[in-house]
């Protein structure tokens, strides 16, 4: 996959325009940019993020199924990018996977942290699977002075050292420093800059403080303001017409530099009291809710950074209610319209960048989402080999056919032809359904029939299941074991083992069987054989397994609630099943028309009653948890 990137910047001319018709930016109502917080935990104890919500609403807790929901449905909405924050994002467990689903999604992933957690492992991670932009905190370029007010001993010495390696890597990202500016640090701008040079930043970009009108701990005074102005922002301009960046860059940075405290705009004594704007206009043209939103890890949405600290205008809760209805309401159409007393407070319009280079990066991402040709080219033993001819050759070779007897069938019964399945796949089975016997011979005496129907020429049969690989892909770890229930020729055992899995493959013991016993010997995989009766008595397994995966097979056992129950049994307290026939309720899908036995079982009560007691439907066609 390839992947590109080029940042964009949030400073307007607010200044010019604030007085002019219309909002900032003018935008069409997407939300192009969105935030989310699988984690408000961290391991720093930031003074200036204190104001903020520090936990969840709710005990709630998004899963990564539903944030790929989620993601789908954003990127119909027209997100385009999502950025992963906190708290410390890093601490969350599944973070590695939550880039990959954005990625995988079509969407550009960026992360916030301090730093701390980033070594070099984690970072390569977090590249493999499709970040694009690192946005780095850091305070102050003294080590000792960011560290108090990140209240973290350690912290600058360990996050530098860290990101300095990760931009040493030949690895493409976008590095923005972040630095939040107060009373404490706005002497050491030019410094920051020397800093974000030194471990190669693309961007420096430095905040206004949230939320401090009335405690005014970070909060520069009057004088501090004037100082500023005066003695600083001319070195400033001095720093940045000496950097060897192209003069539009310097131009672009020079006139934010100036517009730091612009006092001409906003009298002095607001931006003493945290006010950043002269008055309500700003409710007018503040853009914010109508292009962004941040979604917490419990699933509340807040409509714009406001809402963190005053939490009264949160929209709802996607765990309760479709994004795209929330989106939508009038809720939030309303808060778009009026906004709140907060927003004077509020400088996220007046966010500042001094960029350094502002390149488009380029790379190639490992990420490639599972398709009929990926999987055609995982389970042929050559990978140079043609997928129809290698298969025909297998099948000869191990049943001793030719192409004579592939060409006489096909011609007198279609491969997909209700005559192949009844005369051919099937013999003898519908007049003889109430003899288990005759079932297992009917199969018995079919197999080399159903092993050419499984074989040729249908690389279709995996596109109903790309998104069930796409699952295990994000959802099970490499140790994790697979158990294939009805394995036929061995196509999805195959696959499941060059995925990394453990696999059981489990199938009545006739030729299909063996056929895929020797198809696993000759691609040299360890694959777990299993062979069941004729009635699908079940094997006695030692172990537990953690993904169940059962296509158009439940239909064709005596007793689908014995095997369900197996199931039920064999799967880890965690574990996941993905069963393509007689799901109940709403997902009813018979994939064997033919057996009417099948269809009755499938919609009686006792049926539907038992799967939905055991099993908890995720959303995807046929995939199911255990339920405990």
């Amino acid at each position: 996959m390839k992947l590109e990137y080029k940042s964009k910047y949030y400073y307007t001319d607010y200044a010019k325009i604030y007085r002019e018709k219309g909002s900032f930016y003018n935008v069409n109502e997407n939300p192009t940019l969105v935030v989310l917080k699988p984690t408000l935990n961290c391991i720093a104890n930031c003074k200036h993020c204190n104001p903020r919500s520090k936990k969840f609403s709710t005990n709630k807790r998004i899963s990564l199924l539903e944030y790929d929901k989620l993601l789908k449905k954003l990127k119909i909405m027209g997100t385009e990018q999502i950025c992963i924050s906190g708290g410390e994002p890093l601490i969350y467990k599944d973070i590695v996977k939550l880039v990959r689903l954005i990625t995988k999604n079509g969407l550009k992933a960026s992360l916030n942290t301090n730093g701390w957690f980033l070594n070099f492992n984690m970072f390569k991670e977090l590249m493999n699977a499709g970040l694009l932009c690192i946005n780095l905190s850091i305070d102050s370029p003294r080590a000792e002075e960011h560290d108090k007010l990140r209240a973290l001993d350690g912290l600058f010495d360990r996050a530098i050292s860290q990101i300095k390696e990760c931009k040493e890597s030949d690895i493409p990202f976008k590095l923005n420093l972040r630095m939040v500016l107060s009373k404490y640090n706005y002497k050491e701008i030019s410094e920051m800059i020397d800093l974000a040079n030194n471990i190669k930043s693309d961007i420096l970009s430095i905040d206004m403080i949230e939320a401090d009108s009335k405690e005014k701990n970070f909060l520069l005074d009057s004088n501090q303001i004037n100082d500023f102005k005066n003695n600083y922002v001319p070195e400033l301009i001095k720093k940045i017409n000496s950097l060897d960046i192209n003069e539009n860059l310097k131009s672009y940075n020079i006139k934010q530099v100036k517009d730091f405290f612009n006092t001409e705009f906003n009298n002095i004594k607001n931006f003493e009291n945290g006010f950043y704007w002269p008055d309500d206009t700003i409710k007018r043209k503040c853009d914010i809710p109508s292009s962004f939103m941040i979604i917490e890890g419990d699933g509340m949405v807040l409509p714009c950074n406001a809402v963190e600290y005053n939490r009264e205008y949160i929209i709802g809760n996607i765990l309760e209610t479709e994004i795209e209805e929330l989106w939508k309401s009038e809720e939030w159409k309303n808060f778009r319209n009026k906004k709140m007393d907060f927003c004077r407070e509020c400088p996220m319009n007046m966010s500042y960048m001094i960029v350094f280079n502002d390149d488009k990066i380029e790379r190639d991402c490992k990420i490639e989402k599972f398709t009929t040709k990926k999987i055609e080219n995982m389970i042929k033993i050559n990978k140079n080999n043609d997928y129809y001819e290698e298969r025909k050759e297998e099948y000869f070779k191990f049943f001793n056919k030719g192409n004579e007897f592939i060409d006489k069938i096909s011609k007198k019964y279609p491969i997909d032809s209700l005559e192949y399945k009844t005369e051919f796949l099937y013999p003898n089975f519908f007049d003889k359904m109430d003899s288990n016997k005759i079932i297992f011979e009917s199969y018995s005496n079919a197999s080399e029939y159903y092993s050419l129907r499984q074989l040729l020429g249908r690389p279709e049969k995996f596109e109903k299941q790309l998104e069930i690989f796409d699952f295990m892909e994000e959802n099970l770890s490499k140790n994790s074991i697979v158990m294939d229930y009805g394995c036929c020729v061995g196509d999805f055992s195959i696959l499941f083992a060059r995925m990394g899995y453990k696999v059981l493959a489990i199938d009545l013991d006739i030729d299909t069987f063996n056929f895929a016993k020797k198809r696993f010997v000759d691609r040299n995989l360890d694959i777990t054989c299993y062979s069941v009766l004729e009635d699908m008595k079940l094997p006695k397994l030692f172990q537990k397994v953690n993904f169940i995966f059962c296509r158009d097979v439940l239909e064709h056992t005596v007793n689908p609630l014995e095997v369900l129950t197996f199931f039920y049994k064999t799967l880890t307290e965690d574990g996941y099943m993905y069963i393509s026939t007689m799901n109940p309720g709403e997902e009813i899908y018979i994939g064997a028309e033919h057996l009417e036995d099948t269809i009755k079982k499938a919609q009686s009560r006792e049926y539907k009653e038992f799967f939905e007691k055991h099993f908890i439907s995720l959303g995807i066609h046929g995939l199911y948890k255990k339920r405990i």
